[in-house]
């Protein structure tokens, strides 16, 4: 159970780090300003909401898998910021991807932390999300030191190649 809760603390630290500064990025990097980016924030809020729903009926079926699926596919989303972050369609379906792959793993964290917890389960129910919690601010703070650091289109090492 600790462990999977270690694994919520990661998860939401390596969602957190970027997501949090994807306005300076999507001003800085894509172009993008003003209400337009109210519409990718809203898109990206419309899919945590189907992702945390769809992300439920396949923990149900298969908490690893989802948890495996979804850590490769916003990891893809990922590198495609990166790779095509100057490109508001890319853009746009990696953001739509972040939010359905972040917060459809959530489900599978809590099933999995309750499911190991045997008579503790209904005190340890409380705990993901104060790991997720935990996640995000570490997460938080992990981006803000690469953005102040680097930039919103270079948070990595200086060293690293162009795309």
């Amino acid at each position: 159970m600790l462990a999977v809760l270690g694994l919520t603390v990661l998860v939401f630290a390596a969602v957190y780090a970027p997501l949090t500064y994807i306005v300076p990025f999507l001003h800085s990097v894509t172009g993008i300003s003003g209400a337009l980016i109210s519409v990718f924030l809203l898109a990206y809020g419309v899919a945590t909401t189907v992702g945390s729903s769809g992300g439920g009926r396949f923990a149900d079926a298969n908490a690893a898998r989802t948890l495996t699926v979804g850590t490769i596919g916003f990891a893809a989303c990922l590198v495609t910021l990166y790779v095509a972050g100057t490109s508001a369609v890319a853009v746009a379906v990696a953001v739509l991807g972040l939010g359905l792959f972040a917060m459809g793993m959530a489900p599978s964290m809590q099933y999995r932390v309750v499911s190991l917890a045997g008579p503790g389960s209904d005190l340890a129910q409380s705990l993901p999300a104060s790991a997720a919690g935990l996640g995000t601010a570490a997460g938080s703070l992990a981006g803000g030191v690469a953005i102040g650091g680097y930039s919103p289109a270079r948070p990595s090492s200086p060293d690293w190649p162009s795309p």
